[in-house]
């Protein structure tokens, strides 16, 4: 009994044994269907993303041998899936027998990292950046590529048609002779014509492409003191107004502000035009001159008439005080008498001078030749010239024209810049005396002779330049203060210019414009 016990014992166990092992069996098959339906489900969610990249996208083994494609390349190669599986990338898309020199997956395989490269695919008609991404397996080896290839030829031919537009928007900018400069909201460089990279001295417009103006142009790390365009650029309106030159001291400009704006008022920055207006503002000042000394001219005329009157009887008394048939007189008293006399003379020569600047005696014209003119007023100086220790430098044009007018007159008004130069130079230095042919700044198209004097004295102080040409101006202790103003009427009436250009401690210039013989276009 005790052994048929036992062996239901082992049977009982054995039994139990077995249904944990079917229970297992049971548990691991359950799991097995589990993992097996995770698997397919990650497949298929693959397979959708896969299919509906909206990208020509492959799957290649490392021979380039197509192993999936998604919906894309068919659609785009007009082959189905299974006419593009098996067959090489290069065979699909370039119709060679072996990957072009340019192949990114060829790149891919020598450096072993994601390549990628914009290129023609005539079979699908386009420009496509094609890329290719490497897949390694467990073990480090290359097992799968991924093959993408973006259609870009709609951006591309966007940029394409952004150039052309640049490009013929910098040809209009280049036709445009004055310097003209695109800045945007930030008032950084976007753009500049042929004219403002001359204007600014730059060489390329990489130099100062996207940077704020003021550290473009003037090295400056914040804008300039008082400039006008930062509040313009800002604005929704227009600005003009004129300034001495930053970059080229001496001249003057006209700027104007043109604001760009979007189509929904947006300001987006504006374009600087720069106009050079240094000869019209000198014309006008000559205009001016012209006229205040028109109007200093009958005023001290008429003044001078009033004077020469009653300064007459004051001469005709002291005559009289002088007969010494009439009065006796102590050697004191005829000494008083005869200042008296040489005061009322020389106040007689000065309303002399006034009544000539004021109503010029009728000129003589003829032809003359300015080198001899010239030649024959510095022989009168010479000997001062030596005697203040100043060097004379002559240059005259042999080959320029002649020109009309009075010798006695042109004369006076070179004798007097000549005096006024040796007057400016008490510690000696260099007069220099020019002539030649040119163009008029301020008549265009007109054939001149230019007469340039320029001494090396301390320079016209700058609160002294705007009353330079006017009557009884003078800076020296002697002197009526009429040279230049009848110099001025003088060159006027002879259908000329003059003008001056001072620097301090460097000298002054003064420039006479005369028409010369023959046509003027």
């Amino acid at each position: 009994m005790k052994d048929e016990d036992k062996t239901k014992e082992q049977l009982i166990d054995e039994l139990a044994e077995t249904r944990q092992r079917v229970a297992e069996l049971e548990a691991s098959e359950a799991g097995r269907k589990s993992a097996e339906e995770e698997l397919r489900h990650a497949h298929r969610e693959w397979e959708d993303i896969f299919q509906t990249i909206g990208h020509s996208t492959l799957i290649l083994d490392p021979q380039h041998r197509v192993l999936a494609a998604n919906r894309a390349t068919v659609k785009a190669t007009g082959r189905s899936e299974k006419e593009l599986c098996d067959k090489k990338c290069y065979e699909i898309f370039h119709r060679t027998n072996e990957p072009p020199k340019w192949c990114p997956m060829e790149k891919m395989l020598i450096s072993g990292h994601f390549e990628t490269i914009e290129m023609e695919i005539e079979t699908l008609g386009g420009t496509f950046l094609v890329s290719c991404t490497p897949m390694h397996d467990d073990t480090g080896c290359l097992a799968r590529v991924i093959h993408f290839a973006t259609d870009v030829s709609k951006r591309k031919r966007a940029g394409e048609a952004l150039r052309k537009s640049k490009s013929m928007l910098q040809a209009v900018f280049d036709g445009i002779s004055e310097p003209l400069i695109m800045l945007g909201s930030d008032l950084s460089v976007q753009m500049l014509n042929d004219a403002a990279m001359k204007y600014y001295g730059v060489r390329r417009l990489e130099e100062v492409d996207a940077k704020c103006c003021f550290k473009a142009f003037m090295g400056k790390s914040s804008p300039c003191e008082g400039c006008k365009i930062p509040s313009a650029v800002l604005s929704d309106q227009g600005k003009t107004f004129e300034q001495s030159s930053v970059i080229h001291p001496g001249r003057f400009e006209q700027v104007i502000i043109y604001p760009l704006q979007q189509e929904e008022g947006e300001v987006t920055g504006a374009i600087i035009r720069i106009s050079d207006i240094t000869e019209k503002k000198k014309i006008e000042e000559q205009l001016i001159r012209a006229n205040r000394l028109a109007s200093l001219g009958q005023l001290s005329g008429g003044i001078a008439h009033e004077i020469r009157n009653p300064l007459a009887a004051v001469s005709l008394f002291v005559d009289i005080l002088c007969d010494k048939n009439k009065f006796d007189q102590s050697d004191m008293e005829l000494e008083v008498l005869g200042h008296i006399k040489d005061d009322i003379n020389k106040i007689a020569a000065i309303i002399k001078r006034v009544l000539e600047f004021a109503k010029p005696s009728a000129a003589s014209s003829r032809e003359i030749d300015v080198n001899t003119l010239i030649h024959e007023n510095l022989k009168l100086w010479s000997a001062k010239i030596r005697k203040s220790k100043i060097r004379l430098e002559l240059s005259l044009e042999e080959s320029h024209p002649s020109i009309v007018g009075d010798p006695v007159e042109l004369q006076q008004v070179i004798n007097n810049l000549v005096s006024n130069a040796i007057d400016a130079m008490s510690r000696g230095g260099v007069l220099s005396v020019t002539a030649r042919k040119g163009i008029s700044f301020f008549h265009k198209g007109r054939r001149i002779v230019i007469i340039n004097v320029k001494d090396a004295g301390p320079g016209i102080k700058r609160e002294h330049a705007e009353s330079i040409f006017n009557p009884f101006f003078t800076t020296k202790a002697t002197g009526t203060g009429l040279g230049l103003a009848i110099s001025h009427q003088i060159i006027e009436r002879h259908g000329g210019v003059i003008s001056f250009e001072s620097k301090p401690d460097e000298g002054t210039t003064f420039t006479i414009e005369l028409p010369a013989i023959g046509r003027n276009g």
